[in-house]
């Protein structure tokens, strides 16, 4: 588990504490104390030092740049800090510059601008050592819940540990997919409820919501269509996601197909997202299309590939080729699942993964071959440090 990082926030303007810096305090991995400009003068650097690893300063419109003893105590800071105030004179932007902060904001502050702020600054010390990736439909019926779930169950029996070190978070509000496939939706806890009040969600809340599955995974799922058009499911769905990624090591995210506000900012945060189509021409043009949405929007083309389920290979097949299907994406890494239709029927109707049901099965192995590449090869990130 990563160490908790202080953020000191500096303001003689209490709206300042209540608004934006909630939004930092929410995060499990931040820890926010505050002080008045006047008590930060007073402080020594290795006060400062010892008790912060960045420093939020608040200055209103500019009247504390002009305090030999406040703009002193930021110039010896060892540690990064940003400054946040109104709009300021050239001068004062200027006095800005010369104290070598790390970042300015101009208010009002719209908090996630304000987390994005913090997060670069701290993304390189506070990385998380939780590892994303997410299963993205390009269609529907192409399997994606079936190998989210594989996903989960493999990570599973990959870490072999005491305590479940993979979640399986579930997005499909409108289906909650995964949670019914494995009949572990929490139909007691009220979702759009929490969507209102997004400030609850902890690492508290997260053990009490959860779902625990035998094979060693938890699950996050909730039946609540109204929550894909909720204004108020991007932030719901952030901080329920941030304390997931800093609880577990490993989390799989479960898509939905339809689009939603929230969507391509997940995808922009994981490290590997799979996009799943089926091998026809509807399919494959759909996924080509929302494939470069996705990159118009942000996503990194490295980190979004392609898995073509349920494909027919072979001499004999009527269908396309794999060359055929690698001319529709430039540029594209692309995973090529087999049709094992028995298997899936098995798995489904008794609710189990696939490799519980075909420990053989060539497109489990195949799955598992893929995530041993994606999840434990490559070099860990932080989950959240670059969300917009």
């Amino acid at each position: 588990m990563t160490s908790e990082r202080t953020i000191l926030a500096v303001s003689d303007d209490p709206s300042f504490s209540e608004t934006a810096l909630s939004a930092l305090a929410a995060r499990p991995s931040y820890r926010v104390r505050t002080s008045s400009p006047s008590d930060f003068a007073k402080l020594s650097t290795q006060d400062i030092h010892g008790i912060a690893d960045l420093v939020v300063v608040s200055i209103d419109g500019g009247e504390w740049l002009g305090q030999p003893e406040f703009t002193e105590g930021l110039r010896r800071l060892e540690i990064p800090f940003i400054v946040v105030s109104g709009e300021l004179s050239a001068d004062g932007l200027r006095r800005v510059v010369q104290l070598n902060a790390a970042d300015w904001l101009q208010e009002p502050v719209d908090p996630s601008q304000l987390m994005e702020a913090v997060s670069a600054q701290l993304g390189g010390q506070n990385a998380r050592k939780s590892r994303v990736a997410s299963f993205l439909p390009a269609v529907g019926g192409a399997g994606a819940t079936s190998l989210s779930i594989m996903a989960a169950a493999s990570v599973a029996k990959r870490s072999k540990a005491d305590e479940a070190e993979v979640c399986l978070v579930d997005l499909s509000f409108g289906r909650a997919a995964a949670g019914n496939y494995l009949d572990l939706t929490n139909q007691e806890f009220d979702a759009m409820e929490l969507a209102h009040h997004p400030e609850r969600i902890d690492l508290e809340l997260l053990d009490i919501v959860k779902r625990e599955h035998p094979l060693g995974f938890a699950v996050l799922s909730f039946h609540c269509p109204e929550l894909d058009w909720s204004p108020e499911a991007s932030e719901f769905i952030y901080r329920l996601l941030d304390n997931v990624a800093f609880r577990y090591p490993y989390t799989i995210i479960d898509l939905p197909s339809h689009h939603t506000a929230w969507r391509a900012s997940v995808v922009k945060a994981c490290d590997v997202v799979a996009m799943v189509t089926e091998a026809n021409v509807p399919g494959l043009r759909y996924c080509r299309g929302l494939r470069n949405e996705l990159i118009e929007a942000g996503a990194d083309p490295a980190r979004i590939e392609v898995i073509v389920n349920k494909f027919h290979g072979g001499l004999l097949s009527r269908g396309l080729s794999k060359d055929e299907i690698r001319k529709v994406f430039a540029n594209a890494e692309i995973v090529f699942l087999p049709e094992d239709g028995k298997t899936a029927s098995e798995a489904m109707n008794r609710g189990l993964p696939w490799q519980e049901v075909n420990g053989r099965s060539a497109t489990a192995k195949a799955l598992d071959a893929w995530l041993g590449q994606h999840l434990f090869e490559r070099k860990k990130r932080s989950f959240w440090g670059g969300r917009s």
